[in-house]
């Protein structure tokens, strides 16, 4: 089913709206919803309001000119893709390239979508501007509403986001991922080593090495746990989880992950691990005790430790 889109053409003079008007309905029935908003102040009360749609609003009205009504609306959230209609000067029957290219110049710089000149305007040329003028808006609000998506989850999650741009060589950094490390949020460049010369010694080249072998394609997901310097003077450890992006020659260009705290399931890990040695350190003494001598015990007792390290 095709898609009604709503095209609000913003002119004091009728035969333009008319003209518009009829290019529009003429080569595609049926897709265009019409509306005619006559003058600046009516433009001004639908865009505050807006419900969606392209405007094409006329360079010359009565009151106020299309400048003035970019400049207007410039204020408000939400502004729709506006197109401007511009006319030939006073006995001129066209516009010539020159004027054009300088009338589009400040449409583009006044916050207009495209200038398209009335004398030379076709069917053709009309609904394909508005068409991708539309598609351009829905694009725009989808591309918001996913950063806002993003915002919201980085916001609220206890991980700390890294975003590796491989092209540029350039890491960010969020705040999250910086407070883990006690940092400041402009403490920090965006280098890679910013990360990796706070990794400790003896983890750095595992590190390195499973992130080389990720983006060479051995493996489908990166993770890696190692211990990184805190602002504090000690080393936390954390895990760190990524995947990259490729292109279609298979090659990583971006490659995004997380960074988690892990040092209390670290710390619950090695008391585990105390536990265990002590118990089989009192099981390995205990089953050589029994009717031993005290020298034997004695020896019975440095042979366990040796035994268990």
């Amino acid at each position: 089913m095709m898609e009604l889109i709503r095209v609000c053409i913003v002119t004091d003079d009728r035969n333009t709206f008319e003209a518009c008007s009829e290019m529009l309905s003429s080569f595609s029935p049926g897709e265009f919803k019409i509306e005619w908003l006559a003058g600046f102040e009516s433009a001004i009360e639908e865009l505050k309001a807006f419900s969606g749609g392209v405007f094409l609003v006329d360079e010359f009205l009565k009151t106020l000119s299309c400048w003035d009504l970019l400049a207007t609306i410039r204020q408000y959230p939400g502004i729709p893709p506006i197109i401007v209609l511009s006319h030939p000067a006073a006995g001129a029957d066209t516009i010539s390239p020159t004027e054009h290219l300088s009338l589009e110049e400040r449409a583009m710089r006044e916050g207009a979508f495209d200038l398209l000149p009335m004398p030379q305007l076709t069917p053709v040329l009309l609904v394909k501007m508005v068409r991708y003028a539309h598609r351009h808006s829905h694009t725009i609000a989808d591309l918001a509403t996913s950063e806002e998506r993003y915002a919201l989850a980085m916001k609220g999650t206890t991980d700390g986001i890294w975003d590796w741009n491989l092209e540029t060589d350039e890491v960010f950094f969020s705040s999250r991922w910086k407070s883990l490390l006690g940092l400041a949020e402009d403490s920090i460049g965006s280098r890679p080593d910013e990360w990796f010369q706070r990794v400790h010694p003896a983890d750095v080249l595992r590190l390195k090495g499973q992130l080389a072998s990720h983006l060479a394609g051995h493996t489908p997901h990166f993770e890696s746990e190692y211990r990184v310097l805190h602002h504090d003077g000690t080393y936390r450890w954390v895990i760190s989880r990524g995947a990259s992006v490729r292109g279609p020659d298979g090659k990583a260009y971006r490659m995004v992950g997380s960074q988690t705290d892990i040092s209390g399931r670290k710390k619950v890990e090695q008391e585990i691990l105390h536990r265990t040695v002590f118990e089989m350190l009192i099981r390995s003494i205990s089953t050589k005790f029994i009717n031993c001598p005290s020298k034997q015990i004695r020896e019975a007792i440095a042979e366990s430790l040796k035994s268990i390290g």
